[in-house]
This record gives C-alpha cells, sequence and structure tokens, in this order.
C-alpha cells in the first residue's frame, strides 16, 4: 500500500509552498512569454485576415484597422459584430473569397505552424521546470533554467516511448490497453531525474515497481487533475470578472494561473512517485 491520498496532497502541497518563490518565478516568466505570444499571433491573424477581407468586394468600403475592429469584437463574442460579418460575408462569392485570401492564408499556415512548435518546446520546458524544481531543489532561477535545458530532451524522449507503449495496442484492442498502461508509467520522469536512469530503463523501471498500484496511482491522478480542474476554472472566472474581459490580463493572467497550476500537478506527482518507489523499496529490502 502506498500513502493515503490525504497524506500524498499533504506532501505536496507543503513542498510546493515550500518552494513558492522559484515557482511563482517561473510561472511569471512562462506565464508572461506564453501570454504575450498569444496575443502576438492573435493580432498577427486579425491583421492578415483583415488586409484580406478588404480586398474583397462587397467590403472595399471597410479600411484594414475598421475590419480588424470587427473582427476584434466578434472575438469577444459580440452579438452585433457577429451579424454584421456574416452579413457582408453572405455577399460575397466562395470562388472570390478563395482566390482573393489565398496569399493571407498561406501566411497564416506559416506563422501558425511556427507558433506550435514555438509553444511545444516552451510548454514542454516549463513542464521540466517544475519537476526539475519538485525533483532536484535547484535554489535559484538560473540553475533550474539551466538544467532543465540539460533534462529537455530526454524527459521528452521519455514521454514519446512511453505514449509509442501506451497507444500502440490502440488499433489492435482499443483504448483499455493504454489506460491500463499509462498510469504505470507515471514514477518514470521522477526515475530519470532522481536516479540517473536513460529513457528505457526508466520507463522499465516504473513500469515494473508499480505492478499492484495502478488503482491507487489513477485515483490520485485522476482527483488532483480535477481539483486542478476546478481550482484553475475558478481562477480564471475570477480573472475575468477582476479584468472585465479584457484580452490583456486574461491572456498573461491566465497564462500565468495555467503554469501554477502545472507547478502544483509536478509536485503532486513527485510526491505520489515518491510514494510507490519508497514503498516498493522498503519490500525489496527485506
Amino acid at each position: 500500500m502506498i500513502s493515503s491520498s490525504r497524506t500524498i496532497f499533504s506532501a505536496s502541497w507543503s513542498a510546493y509552498k515550500a518552494h513558492m518563490r522559484l515557482v511563482v518565478t517561473g510561472a511569471l516568466l512562462f506565464g508572461v512569454v506564453i501570454g504575450s505570444a498569444g496575443m502576438y499571433v492573435q493580432k498577427n491573424v486579425r491583421g492578415q485576415l483583415a488586409r484580406a477581407l478588404t480586398s474583397l468586394e462587397g467590403m472595399e468600403n471597410m479600411s484594414a484597422e475598421q475590419v480588424e475592429d470587427l473582427l476584434l469584437r466578434v472575438q469577444a463574442g459580440d452579438r452585433s459584430a457577429v451579424q454584421d460579418l456574416s452579413q457582408r460575408m453572405k455577399e460575397i462569392s466562395d470562388e472570390n473569397v478563395a482566390i482573393e485570401t489565398l496569399p493571407a492564408t498561406a501566411g497564416l499556415i506559416r506563422l501558425a505552424a511556427f507558433f506550435s512548435i514555438f509553444m511545444w518546446i516552451l510548454t514542454a520546458l516549463s513542464g521540466v521546470f517544475y519537476l526539475v524544481i519538485a525533483v532536484e531543489d535547484p535554489g535559484s532561477l538560473h540553475v533550474a533554467i539551466k538544467r532543465s535545458v540539460h533534462v529537455l530532451v530526454p524527459l521528452v524522449g521519455l514521454g514519446m516511448w512511453i505514449s509509442i507503449r501506451s497507444f500502440i495496442w490502440i488499433p489492435l484492442v482499443g483504448f483499455l490497453i493504454a489506460l491500463l498502461m499509462m498510469p504505470r508509467f507515471v514514477p518514470a520522469p521522477y526515475i530519470l531525474l532522481k536516479e540517473g536512469r536513460g529513457i528505457l530503463e526508466a520507463a522499465r523501471e516504473s513500469y515494473a515497481r508499480t505492478k499492484r498500484f495502478w488503482w491507487k496511482i489513477m485515483g490520485n491522478i485522476f482527483a488532483a487533475l480535477l481539483c486542478s480542474l476546478l481550482a484553475f476554472i475558478a481562477l480564471n472566472v475570477t480573472l475575468y470578472t477582476v479584468s472585465r474581459g479584457h484580452m490583456l490580463p486574461l491572456s498573461i493572467g491566465g497564462s500565468i494561473i495555467g503554469q501554477l497550476v502545472t507547478a502544483y500537478l509536478s509536485f503532486f506527482v513527485v510526491a505520489l512517485s515518491e510514494s510507490v518507489l519508497s514503498r516498493f523499496a522498503t519490500t525489496v529490502r527485506k
């Protein structure tokens, strides 16, 4: 038996609070960068769409700035703006739209591809950053980021290998095998960081040491995800109320909240992993 859920939640929360300064610093750093990048891409997309739409018949009486403002109101959920844009688009032939917006579409595809890669790398790095703090207690932001960059590739490789091992069975037997296997790999990142194991060895050790603990791991992970989701929603609703729907605080503030929640989940996974692995070690010594 591993520790009770209450003990694991308590241990993870205590560790989270103990490293709060470094966690908040990282959340501000990654949250501001991710939120700002998201706003930049949204503005760029609106601008390109606005310039493309002003070249269409039926939209030529509007400037690019007016169209961009209309798109911004549509994004904010303004019903009158949605109706206005819909009415204008009905007057434009599909063939004309396809021809006139082709250059803008190509530009948007390139922007989306670059942004997706950038966000994927940044999101992966932020997740590794919080794991490094929880497992190794680096003490300073500089050391934590340096260590995170160093172990980013091994941890990403570990995640890919776990996904392959878990989901390769889906075409044959469906999601059941993936559901049964994934929880048993939860301690794998901890083993890689704490014990210095390689990718394959960390995955193999995690699977071996979590035998008979599937229900406990799955139940604790589900509870942590549910609590984190509720906290995330509550904090974002509060942020929306305080910011009165303004995009800047919503985008950056929402990203920071997401980082803080991700950080706690990292500490929870580490506390859960320590509980499972310490029990296994005790059994082996006996």
